[in-house]
């Protein structure tokens, strides 16, 4: 089968390796468990490359920040389905989305839900636009379905920001849930 070909592929391709570096335990052992092979595997965690600028004051503004790609597997549509739920008990809230992809289907889905003049889609942010959005987030949620080590994550937690987000990928190595992260599972609107 074309799964046992790729299986062969990946394999071949990791024993000729001399290092095989992941982003998570998770990986690891997905690659131990898939593959059969658990030497050399090492996981390098991704570094945080956002820092709030030193002295800088950002004024909390409220909104949910999400940032990354904007497609299904990161949970982008759940996200804004979830915020139509509670939009009206919080009228003062917004969400902003900050990334490139399915931009004009989350505007779609937002319209639909009516909540559209509460959700921003900013685009892909880089530099003293993000340093900002970052630093005046009050809430960032990450509600993916799928994840190597989430950089936005991280980013969010350097600026101190609470984080709400699936169990998912090498967030697991460093989550504890209602300590440095809220969790719900993916999918699940009604719980986030």
């Amino acid at each position: 089968s074309i799964i046992e070909t790729h299986k062969r592929l990946y394999r071949n391709a990791f024993l000729a390796s001399d290092l095989i570096l992941v982003l998570s335990s998770q990986w690891k052992e997905f690659i131990k468990n898939t593959l059969g092979i658990s030497e050399r595997v090492i996981v390098l965690y991704n570094p945080i490359i956002s820092l709030p600028q030193v002295g800088k004051h950002y004024g909390k503004k409220k909104y949910i920040l999400f940032a990354g790609t904007v497609d299904k597997r990161k949970g982008y549509h759940d996200l804004i389905a979830s915020f139509s739920m509670v939009s009206m008990l919080f009228p003062d809230w917004r969400l902003l989305i900050a990334g490139n992809g399915e931009v004009e289907e989350g505007k779609s889905l937002a319209k639909r839900l009516g909540i559209d003049a509460k959700v921003e889609f900013l685009g892909w942010i880089t530099g003293d636009t993000k340093d900002t959005v970052f630093g005046e987030a009050s809430i960032y949620c990450l509600p993916s379905y799928a994840e190597g080590f989430p950089m936005s994550v991280l980013d969010a937690w350097a600026y101190g920001l609470p984080v709400v987000c699936t169990p998912v990928g090498g967030i697991m190595d460093v989550a504890k849930d209602g300590e440095n992260i809220m969790l719900f599972n993916p999918g699940n609107i009604k719980m986030l």
